[in-house]
C-alpha cells in the first residue's frame, strides 16, 4: 500500500506530529524561560540547630519547617548596622501582619557575640524593637562559642574581632564573593567589644534551602515582601 502524503490518514498523522513537536517545543522553551526568571538562587540547606531565646527557652530551627525563614545575624553592642536590619526586618514583619500573612513566616535574629548574655541581649531587643514581648514566630536568639562558632560556620557567616585578621573555612555550599565582612574599620577608641562582620539576611524556603542572601543595608522591605511572595507562589 503506499503512503503517499496525498493520503487523508498520512496527511492527518504527519499534521498532527508537526503540532504535538511544536507543543513540545513551546513547552521546552516555556520551560527555559520560566527558568531565567525565577529569583530563587538555590544555595544550599543549613543544618538544624538549637540555641536558647531572650525568656531562656530552647528554639530549634527545624521545627520552623514549612514556613518562609528570614534569619540574621547581630551582636548587642554593634554601634551601627545591626540595629538596622533589625529595625528592616521589624518593619517586614509589621507590613506584612497587616495584611494578615505572617503566619507562614518565622524570624530568626542570632547573636553571634558569644560573649553576650540574656541581659545584653535584652537589652538589645528592647532599645531596637521597643518591647521584649514579641510574637511567637520572631525569635531573637544566643549560645555558646561552641555553638555559634558550629552555626556560623554552616551558613558561611564571617565575622572576626576588630583589628585582627582571620581565615575561614568554609563548610556549607558555596557563598558568593561579594558577601564579605563589610563592618569594620579603626574603632580602637571604643570601649565595649566591636566585631568585623557581614550584614545579611538570608531567606530560607518552606523545605529548609537558601534561596537568597539579601547583602547590606540598602535593601528596600517591598523586594523582600516581594520575594516572600514569590515563594508562597511557588511552594508545592
Amino acid at each position: 500500500m503506499s503512503l503517499s502524503i496525498e493520503n487523508p490518514k498520512v496527511k492527518g498523522t504527519i499534521i498532527g506530529l508537526i503540532i504535538l513537536g511544536g507543543i513540545v517545543a513551546a513547552g521546552f522553551l516555556w520551560a527555559d524561560v520560566t527558568k531565567a526568571n525565577d529569583p530563587r538562587q538555590f544555595l544550599w540547606k543549613p543544618k538544624d540547630f538549637t540555641l536558647q531565646d531572650i525568656n531562656n527557652k530552647p528554639v530549634n530551627f527545624a521545627s520552623s519547617n514549612g514556613t518562609i525563614r528570614l534569619v540574621t545575624f547581630f551582636y548587642a553592642s554593634c554601634p551601627d548596622g545591626c540595629s538596622v536590619i533589625t529595625t528592616k526586618l521589624n518593619n517586614v514583619y509589621t507590613d506584612l501582619q497587616k495584611k494578615s500573612k505572617v503566619n507562614d513566616l518565622t524570624f530568626f535574629e542570632i547573636d553571634f557575640d558569644y560573649y553576650d548574655n540574656l541581659t545584653t541581649v535584652r537589652n538589645y531587643v528592647n532599645q531596637t524593637m521597643g518591647t521584649l514581648n514579641l510574637p511567637s514566630n520572631f525569635h531573637v536568639l544566643l549560645g555558646n562559642h561552641t555553638q555559634i562558632d558550629k552555626i556560623t560556620k554552616d551558613w558561611n557567616f564571617v565575622f572576626f574581632p576588630i583589628n585582627q585578621t582571620t581565615t575561614t573555612t568554609k563548610t556549607a555550599g558555596t557563598i558568593p564573593s561579594e558577601y564579605t565582612p563589610n563592618h569594620g574599620g579603626n574603632m580602637s577608641h571604643m570601649t565595649h567589644r566591636l566585631w568585623a562582620h557581614q550584614f545579611l539576611v538570608y531567606v530560607v524556603d518552606q523545605a529548609g534551602s537558601i534561596q537568597k542572601i539579601y547583602n547590606g543595608l540598602d535593601w528596600k522591605n517591598s523586594d523582600m515582601i516581594g520575594f516572600i511572595d514569590y515563594l508562597r507562589s511557588v511552594s508545592p
